[in-house]
């Protein structure tokens, strides 16, 4: 009787265990055709990054347009490769903020370098990806280009720099004329005084 109970329980247990197994792999199926859904959307670059070497992993066909690599020379390089020296520390700080488990994710624009020396505007969305035990699996990120806008309000601020100088030396020019008039009135005071002065001397004479 005992030996049928756990012989039950045994049967139980590994049928539970299977289905547990089977149901991991249809969520991993469900989550693996929901990603794939993802890198096929247009116009948005998509990149798996390991967080370890911080190697491009897996990337999509928009990454390649952005970027101007293909796929295989793309997954040959690492995000330093790509990413403009000057906004490269700023990107890894935020990186390692996701790595230390300080956010699941963050946005950010940066500049890419792209494999013919041209330099473009991006803006960043980066996700952490992490295993059932809690550890960082990969990162997952989406880049869109936002070159136009960036260029379009760097010209705004140029023009607006230059109003604002001019408006400058408008005022400045504008407190020379009222002190060169102040200069004037005064001059010309001073010397209706003289004239004053002397047509009164000659009468008294």
């Amino acid at each position: 009787s005992v030996l049928s109970t756990l012989l039950a329980l045994f049967v139980f247990w590994r049928q539970r265990e299977r289905t547990q197994q089977l149901s991991l792999l249809a969520e991993k199926s469900r989550n693996d055709e929901i990603l794939n859904n993802f890198f096929n959307l247009p116009f948005v670059g998509m990149v798996i990054v390991s967080p370890q070497t911080r190697r491009f992993v897996r990337c999509n066909d928009q990454s390649g347009v952005l970027t101007g690599y293909t796929r295989e020379e793309l997954c040959a390089l690492t995000f330093a490769d790509v990413a403009h020296p000057d906004d490269y520390a700023q990107a890894i700080a935020q990186i390692m903020r996701i790595t230390f488990g300080l956010t699941d994710g963050v946005s950010l624009e940066l500049r890419l370098v792209r494999k013919d020396g041209s330099v473009i505007f991006v803006n960043c969305e980066i996700k952490g990806v992490r295993k059932p035990d809690g550890t960082l699996d990969y990162l997952l990120g989406t880049a869109q280009d936002i070159t136009q806008r960036k260029m379009h309000d760097m010209a705004i601020s140029v023009a607006n720099n230059l109003l604002k100088a001019k408006q400058a030396e408008l005022e400045r020019q504008n407190d020379v004329l009222q002190q060169a008039q102040k200069e004037l009135r005064s001059n010309t005071e001073r010397h209706q005084a003289i004239i004053d002065s002397a047509h009164d001397a000659l009468i008294s004479t």
